[in-house]
């Protein structure tokens, strides 16, 4: 957990917003607590015309904030803020590392069935279809029974498109949380096929 944790804040474009937005309130609150320091001002005039002694005059003016409760607030409203924040950016990572375990799953649970297609279910439907095919040219096997097995064959080769449709759905949402590639698939003109 801490891994995936570590690489999805990393990586993932959700956690880096959410960490953002937790570093403003961070600052906002840290410039809250600033109105509570006393304000210093520096000035210099200097006279145009008239006498030349004291022509020129330096001031420094300190204020303190006397009046605490309106500055009190504001501290503890951006306070709040940051503690929403905080808890918003933990809330989405957790979130979004149970988002990615559930993807994963069904990744890989969607590799299995497609190499369960692969290596069985096209391979038998395709050689039932192949059979009798060669039993309807023989004169052995009805016209109905050739259809039902083209019928069956079909089938199978929809259920194994559905099955990758699906898989590639969850490959692509597992990969935009993550936010890097895990796939491996070959790359043909700029396109991943």
């Amino acid at each position: 957990m801490p891994e995936l944790s570590s690489k999805v804040q990393k990586h993932s474009s959700k956690i880096k917003i959410q960490s953002q937005r937790f570093k403003e309130a961070e600052y906002q609150f840290q410039l809250a607590t600033w109105e509570f320091a006393p304000d210093f001002q520096l000035q210099y005039q200097h006279r145009i015309s008239g006498v030349p002694e004291d022509s020129r005059i330096y001031s420094i003016a300190m204020t303190f904030p006397l009046w605490f409760w309106k500055k009190n607030s504001e501290v503890s409203g951006a306070s709040s803020r940051k503690t929403a924040q905080e808890f918003k950016l933990t809330d989405t990572l957790q979130k979004t590392v149970a988002k990615i375990r559930d993807l994963k799953g069904k990744t890989e649970t969607g590799l299995k069935v497609l190499n369960v297609y692969e290596t069985s279910l096209i391979p038998q439907a395709q050689g039932a279809f192949s059979s009798t095919r060669a039993a309807y040219r023989a004169n052995k096997t009805s016209f109905l029974d050739l259809l039902e097995s083209e019928r069956t064959l079909y089938r199978v080769k929809t259920g194994f498109y559905r099955a990758l449709k699906q898989y590639v759905i969850s490959l692509s949402q597992l990969e935009t949380l993550l936010g890097f590639t895990v796939s491996d698939f070959d790359t043909k003109n700029g396109v991943q096929k």
